[in-house]
């Protein structure tokens, strides 16, 4: 793993001509957005423009997985998959940028990288995903044997892998494991989730990408302390579970709030409310294969 040193914070223009405001840091600085698309689940090549509401439609933003399913070079890092690379290109002609999806809490078996995780550091399978296991973030640099490698040179693969694919940010999946209490003989606290998500967005930085934050309505102070070093908030159903107004820290730090429902709520009964807080907020399927039922910016 190469080390890190000091931020790059010359202005670079890592993003398509027109497609926001410049990188003022070294990375894409996100202001409030207005559409997205959330297609994770989608197979490479993606289909873009995006369906949303079975047409084609241009958005801001394009999140989807980076795709670990390649293998490794022999250094170990995760190999670079040309069809994404295609895609990517694809979303920034488009005229958008493009987030990479990637599990920052948990190991996933179908990843090319999984084995390398030390079996020592990994906890039990995620409730609901019975192939995936927590991790224990704490042991960010604690060595581990020869054939495996420590967390923190796996995630700076990771995030590395996204930036030579040619994304412009992370969102950084379940980051808030420490909520769960036991997750398979070890326990988080908050503090240090805490420090864990400061070195993802310390790497990310690193690799002049945007970190976006994913969830993390905990009723704790997390959120709060977490939301002016990151550069967007990813949300699920908080329209649903009735507890948005959490995420008005970012309105007040203007930086992107993108919500994603997956209850069929009526379009008219969710949308007015999303544009007013605002958020740029979609409603699609569990599977997040790349049809969205609907977006809020879209007329009916």
């Amino acid at each position: 793993m190469r080390m890190l040193g000091a931020l790059v914070v010359a202005a670079l223009s890592l993003g398509p001509a027109g497609t926001g405001l410049p990188a003022h840091k070294g990375w894409w600085q996100p202001r409030p957005l207005s559409s997205w698309a959330y297609v994770i689940g989608e197979n490479y090549p993606l289909t873009i423009p995006p369906l949303v509401g079975g047409h084609r439609t241009k958005v801001q933003v394009v999140d989807a997985d980076l795709g670990d399913e390649s293998g490794l070079e022999p250094s170990g890092r995760p190999k670079v998959d040309p069809t994404i690379v295609a895609s990517v290109r694809r979303i920034h002609a488009m005229g958008a940028h493009a987030i990479c999806y990637l599990d920052a809490g948990s190991a996933e078996s179908w990843r090319s990288d999984y084995r390398k995780f030390d079996p020592a550091e990994m906890g039990g399978p995620l409730s609901g995903w019975p192939d995936e296991r927590f991790i224990d973030v704490a042991d960010w640099s604690k060595p581990v044997p020869k054939r495996y490698e420590t967390l923190r040179t796996i995630m700076s693969y990771r995030i590395g892998l996204c930036r030579r694919e040619g994304f412009d940010a992370i969102e950084a999946d379940n980051v808030n494991t420490y909520t769960n209490g036991d997750l398979g003989g070890f326990r988080l606290s908050m503090a240090e989730e805490r420090t864990y998500v400061e070195r993802l967005i310390l790497l990310a930085h690193h690799d002049h990408l945007a970190f976006f934050l994913k969830n993390e309505i905990n009723g704790d102070g997390l959120l709060k302390e977490l939301a002016p070093k990151v550069d967007g908030e990813i949300d699920e159903q908080c329209w649903q579970y009735s507890e948005c107004t959490a995420l008005r820290i970012f309105v007040g730090e203007r930086k992107p709030i993108l919500n994603i429902e997956y209850e069929k709520i009526p379009r008219d009964k969710l949308c007015p409310r999303a544009r007013a807080f605002p958020m740029a907020t979609i409603r699609a399927g569990l599977d997040l294969a790349g049809k969205i039922t609907y977006g809020c910016w879209t007329s009916s």
